[in-house]
């Protein structure tokens, strides 16, 4: 340990855990403060049974889940509020 921050793939990390590169949770994630996300210009590649939450690179950031399938659905229009719109499968 490194001034109580620990790094996985990294020698010099910035937080208390500092991963670099992929990490699987087989049971829940529970978070209790805030949850950042970097922006991207697409989802990764799917993944059956697994879908994915994702910000957009747009100006306003737009929030996206996609599905396993591929569907991109839109949650935000970069406002403050949630944006529900209807699912119609492609």
């Amino acid at each position: 340990m490194k001034g109580q921050k620990v790094g996985i793939g990294d020698t010099s990390p910035s937080y208390t855990l500092d991963v670099g590169g992929n990490a699987q949770i087989v049971t829940d994630l529970l978070v209790g403060g805030s949850v950042s996300l970097r922006e991207k210009a697409d989802a990764i590649s799917d993944t059956a049974a697994y879908g994915q939450v994702w910000v957009k690179t747009a100006t306003p950031n737009e929030l996206y889940f996609t599905t396993d399938a591929g569907d991109d659905i839109q949650l935000t229009t970069g406002t403050s509020h949630l944006r529900v719109l209807p699912f119609i499968p492609q």
